[in-house]
């Protein structure tokens, strides 16, 4: 796993990203329980094809209806949880798993039930930098290239 440090202030006014390439549009879900950030993520991504989903089964239906360039996934939610996420996009196939990008607030490892250097996934800190999703986003069409 890899953890980054992010600092994005929402109220600053900056954007979550900068434009990718031109033609360059992705698929994007985005699954997490706060809906002020979804909505927000939503807005700052608006290039792009973004899918919101609320929880992890709500996202596996949408994830098994179309196919998604990326997904970004919160860690820590009620019910189910960003690993869970995980577990089931590995049953489906590791280029499925490939795709999460997990998300978290601040991570307790009681809570999950592991250490944060046992998520296989890589782990954006919540607020993001600006551009810091749209670098995520760039990777995930470069690889389906």
């Amino acid at each position: 796993m890899r953890l980054e440090k992010s600092g994005m202030n929402w109220s600053s006014g900056e954007t979550l990203g900068s434009p990718s390439a031109p033609g360059r549009r992705a698929s994007i879900l985005i699954v997490d329980d706060e809906l002020i950030l979804l909505r927000g993520l939503k807005r700052s991504l608006s290039e792009h094809d973004v899918v919101t989903a609320t929880n992890v089964d709500q996202a596996l239906a949408l994830y098994r209806s179309r196919a998604f360039d990326i997904v970004f996934c919160d860690l820590m939610m009620p019910e189910s949880n960003g690993l869970d996420f995980y577990t089931h996009l590995r049953e489906l196939g590791p280029e499925h798993a490939e795709r999460l990008v997990l998300m978290t607030g601040g991570v307790f490892a009681e809570r999950l039930g592991c250490s944060l250097s046992e998520i296989p996934s890589p782990c954006i800190l919540k607020p993001f930098r600006a551009g810091e999703l749209e670098h995520w986003i760039d990777q995930a069409l470069d690889r389906g290239r």
